[in-house]
């Protein structure tokens, strides 16, 4: 189980669901400068992720991921312009299913 402190670094070993969400719920309690700098570097190491994973794939896979890139990069953005709650919101877009 994943304890939600805005002081601790996430752990980003992948581009989940699960991963996502614990962002996720970071964001949504990061409250001052050093938190955002943390979530800005958790979006970074996605945003990597994604792009080495983006490098190799084709079809389908390849327009999910290059959507998955434009939304960590909103959200990386927002939590840069001291906005978490709004890039908490945006990568709800990740996290929630689509109907």
């Amino acid at each position: 189980m994943n304890t939600i402190s805005a002081d601790r670094i996430v752990a980003v070993a992948d581009f989940s669901v699960e991963t996502l969400c614990n962002i996720q719920d970071h964001l949504r309690i990061s409250n001052s400068f050093e938190h955002c700098a943390y979530r800005e570097a958790e979006l970074d190491e996605i945003w990597r992720l994604l792009d080495m994973r983006k490098r190799v794939a084709t079809g389908a896979e390849l327009q999910r991921l290059t959507q998955m890139l434009e939304i960590i990069w909103q959200a990386h953005d927002l939590v840069g312009l001291g906005r978490p709650l709004d890039a908490a919101r945006a990568l709800g877009a990740l996290v929630q299913p689509q109907s």
